[in-house]
């Protein structure tokens, strides 16, 4: 916490509490809000895949019965015997009526075999739709922890910072009861120097919480560095 802060505390300190977590607070990270939305798009996404299966059988289904409704209301002549025996006794409009019988026989089947296609396309769709909202899902969940594990780390931080203030009053209590000037100009450069690396730990714990909440441990050690190095010349001032 740097001079200006702990002044301010010092004097407003309900209001300047505030603004210091304000100020100093963590990158946003993930919620246990995401995580629960993320797992409703995924059941959504696996209910929208099973209605395109189930639609798309439908579909196939009734394309299927269409075109078997075509074949049996105008049955078209398929080997030479018949087809011959057909050409002596029909008239021509005998003749376009199979012709196009066998038109209506063919979209029939070109009707199913698009049903089929097309049922195909939602079902790879709608299962892609579901991977995405599964891979989402597993990505939310990581970031969810990975914010858990920042927080508590920040807080277990924050936590000794606070106990360093502490030790810092009391040492700079010390130092202005010295008995002459030398002893305590001695005394608060030593203080002075322990303030410095008290706000190196704060600087690096900062830059921590701003960072990603995906790359806050690539910060870890240099706060760890600077705390210990803080530690152990606080506790060999005691």
């Amino acid at each position: 916490m740097s001079k200006f802060i702990r002044t301010l505390r010092a004097t407003f300190p309900v209001a300047v509490t505030g603004v210091a977590l304000l100020s100093l607070g963590c990158e946003e990270g993930t919620t246990r809000k995401d995580v629960a939305e993320a797992r409703e798009e995924l059941r959504e996404a696996q209910a929208d895949a099973k209605e395109a299966e189930a639609a798309g059988k439908d579909d196939v289904e009734v394309a299927k019965a269409e075109a078997h409704e075509h074949t049996v209301a105008k049955p078209v002549a398929e080997n030479d015997t018949d087809a011959a025996a057909v050409a002596d006794n029909d008239t021509d409009a005998a003749a376009e009526n199979r012709e196009e019988a066998r038109d209506e026989n063919q979209d029939a089947r070109e009707e199913v075999s698009e049903a089929k296609q097309e049922a195909a396309e939602e079902v790879r769709d709608a299962k892609a739709d579901e991977a995405h909202a599964a891979a989402e899902l597993k990505t939310t969940e990581q970031k969810f922890q990975l914010t858990k594990d920042r927080d508590a780390y920040v807080k277990q931080i924050e936590d000794k910072i606070a106990a360093a203030d502490k030790k810092l009053d009391e040492l700079e209590n010390n130092a202005s009861s010295a008995k002459d000037d030398a002893a305590k100009q001695a005394a608060q450069a030593k203080v002075d120097a322990l303030k410095s690396q008290r706000d190196a730990a704060e600087t690096a714990l900062d830059e921590l919480k701003g960072a990603e909440v995906e790359h806050w441990k690539e910060h870890q050690q240099h706060v760890d560095q600077a705390l210990q190095t803080m530690d152990k010349n606080l506790n060999s001032a005691q």
